[in-house]
């Protein structure tokens, strides 16, 4: 889902929406009480979507400011954030099941 909406040269807010799928893998990810390192990952990756639609925009007040943050594509770089925490989580569980087995 988040590879969409990277590879989409549409990265506006109501693309950024198909990522609630993600956002909700993560928060049931978060209750199942993981490892230090991914709780870590999953807060981050959690961030990383809830600060271009909620938190950028009230910092970025009046004409020029809310011109600059549409200019600047919070909205590709969040996920681009999230994209390289799932990435890289994917990665670590992989290695962790590989040296079990």
């Amino acid at each position: 889902m988040t590879g969409i909406v990277l590879a989409s040269p549409h990265t506006q807010r109501r693309y950024f929406v198909a990522l609630y799928v993600p956002a909700v893998a993560l928060v049931a990810l978060l209750v199942r009480r993981p490892a230090p390192p991914d709780k870590r990952s999953i807060l981050i990756a959690l961030l990383a979507i809830a600060a271009p639609a909620t938190i950028l925009p009230l910092l970025f007040g009046g004409r020029r400011l809310a011109l600059l943050y549409e200019a600047s594509s919070p909205y590709f770089f969040g996920t681009l954030l999230l994209f390289g925490v799932l990435v890289m989580m994917t990665v670590r569980r992989k290695a962790t099941h590989a040296a079990r087995t």
